[in-house]
C-alpha cells in the first residue's frame, strides 16, 4: 500500500518537473529576445530610456511600484 502511494508521489512530481521545463524551455527564448530588443541590443542593465525606462526589460518605475502594492 505503502510502495503504491510513493510511486503515484513520484509520478506527479515528475510530471510536474517535466511540465516546468518545457514551460522554461519555451519562455526562456522569448524573454532573451524581448531583453535583446528592449535593452537596444546590450543587455546593460543600467540602460535608461528617453521616457525613464530603466533596467534590461526596461520598466517605468511607476509601474514597478504598482506591482508592489497589489498582494
Amino acid at each position: 500500500m505503502l510502495q503504491m502511494i510513493w510511486r503515484k508521489m513520484i509520478r506527479k512530481i515528475s510530471k510536474r518537473i517535466v511540465l516546468a521545463l518545457i514551460g522554461g524551455m519555451i519562455l526562456l527564448p522569448f524573454l532573451c529576445a524581448l531583453i535583446t530588443h528592449e535593452s537596444a541590443r546590450t543587455w546593460d542593465p543600467e540602460i535608461i530610456s528617453p521616457a525613464g525606462a530603466v533596467g534590461l526589460m526596461q520598466i517605468l518605475p511607476s509601474t514597478a511600484s504598482e506591482g508592489s502594492e497589489i498582494r
